[in-house]
């Protein structure tokens, strides 16, 4: 038996109502997620001021060229490899310290920026060279501690770093690391950006964790 008009209006205009209602309250959790992230952005920006791994880097920016002179012909590797000895060397402990500092505060950065639902292009755009530079000094060093512990250790900097080198390869612009006194650089060519991207993705696959990407 067919719904008498009078019914058929009521259930057109219920089903209007549940629809519009529904798409309001998407409407509201769109906003919401949207001022929320907005925050998280800011909060990303700020953090990554900070001042204790603002001097862990420049630490180690400073190690990286003192270990290096000059830079050594056979390239790049060699470069970070006489860094890493260097590092394992200190007696004090101060360059693994920098070392620890800056890959835990990288991670920590790098989570938010790769969580679901992040908006992971804008955080990328922010300083992606600055991911490159910090994996130019420490990349070896967490090779080396990934290898020794767990194939899980920074992993979402390793993520982070390996988008942020794609990003900074399409473009395909220049990028130079200065030494902290601004007297030395190093010059990366394109050989050296390949390079670091088949040992981040090798790293990340290794540990099974490309599908972070």
């Amino acid at each position: 038996m067919l719904a008498s008009p009078a019914n058929q209006m009521y259930d057109l205009a219920t089903l209007i109502i549940s629809t519009a209602t529904l798409l309001a309250e998407v409407s509201v959790a769109g906003i919401i997620w949207y001022e929320v992230e907005q925050d998280r952005q800011r909060a990303f920006l700020a953090r990554s001021q900070d001042a204790a791994p603002r001097e862990a880097r420049k630490r180690l920016y400073g190690a990286f060229f003192a270990a290096n002179q000059p830079i050594p012909k056979d390239g790049m590797d060699a470069a970070r490899k006489n860094l890493l000895e260097q590092i394992e060397r200190s007696e004090s402990g101060e360059l693994r310290e920098a070392c620890v500092e800056i890959v835990t505060f990288a991670n920590e950065l790098a989570f938010a920026a790769t969580r679901p639902l992040a908006q992971r292009n804008v955080y990328i755009d922010m300083f992606p060279q600055g991911w490159i530079f910090v994996w130019l000094t420490v990349g070896k060093y967490v090779l080396k501690r990934r290898k020794d512990s767990s194939t899980q250790y920074a992993e979402h900097m390793l993520v982070m770093t390996l988008k942020c080198l794609e990003r900074i390869r399409a473009e395909n612009g220049p990028l130079v690391l200065h030494s902290p006194d601004e007297r030395r650089t190093f010059e990366f060519t394109p050989e050296h950006l390949m390079e670091l991207r088949d040992e981040l993705k090798t790293s990340l696959e290794s540990s099974r964790s490309l599908a972070l990407l």
